[in-house]
C-alpha cells in the first residue's frame, strides 16, 4: 500500500499567461514585493514554437510561447509568468469556469495591499470580508481582486501564531 505522505512534497509553483511580461513582473513586485528568481526563456530569445512545443504544452497550432520568467514571493510557492501568442487567444477564465480560477496571496497588510494594487493598474471587487473560519481573529480578512490583465488574485490576512 503507498504512503500517501510521499505523493507529492507542495506545491512548487503558479504558471500565469500573461500578455505583457514586463508590466505584469513589475506588478507583482510592485504590489507583492516578489522578484525574479530565472529568466525561464528570455524575450531576446528566439520564440519556442513548432510542433513539438504545441504537442508538449497542448498549445493551438502555430501559438509561440515568448517569454517565461520565475517569480519568488517572500514565502510559499513560485509564480513563473509566461508571455505567448497565439492566433486566436482567450480572456482569463471567471471563478465560474473550470480550470485553475484563482490564487492567493499572504499580506501582511490588507489596506497597503488594496492600495498598491489601485495605484498599479488592479481592481478591488467586493470586501473585505471577515474569514469564515470560527478561529479566525477579529481581523482576520480575505478580498478578491483582479490584476490588469484579468487573473484573480485573493488576498488573504491573518495572524500568524
Amino acid at each position: 500500500m503507498t504512503d500517501s505522505k510521499n505523493l507529492s512534497r507542495g506545491l512548487d509553483h503558479i504558471g500565469i499567461t500573461v500578455p505583457d511580461l514586463e508590466a505584469a513582473t513589475a506588478y507583482f513586485a510592485t504590489v507583492f514585493g516578489a522578484e525574479i528568481e530565472q529568466e525561464v526563456w528570455a524575450k531576446s530569445a528566439k520564440p519556442a514554437k513548432g510542433e513539438r512545443v504545441e504537442q508538449s504544452l497542448g498549445l493551438p497550432a502555430g501559438a509561440e510561447m515568448r517569454a517565461a520568467r520565475m517569480l519568488q514571493l517572500r514565502e510559499g510557492p513560485r509564480i513563473e509568468l509566461f508571455e505567448y501568442w497565439a492566433p486566436e487567444q482567450q480572456p482569463p477564465l471567471r471563478p465560474s469556469d473550470y480550470g485553475l480560477q484563482h490564487l492567493a496571496i499572504f499580506v501582511d497588510d490588507m489596506d497597503a495591499a488594496c492600495r498598491r494594487i489601485e495605484e498599479n493598474g488592479g481592481e478591488l471587487m467586493s470586501g473585505p470580508h471577515r474569514m469564515p473560519d470560527p478561529e479566525c481573529g477579529p481581523d482576520d480578512r480575505y478580498r478578491y481582486t483582479r490584476a490588469p490583465w484579468g487573473t484573480t488574485i485573493e488576498l488573504v490576512s491573518y495572524r500568524r501564531d
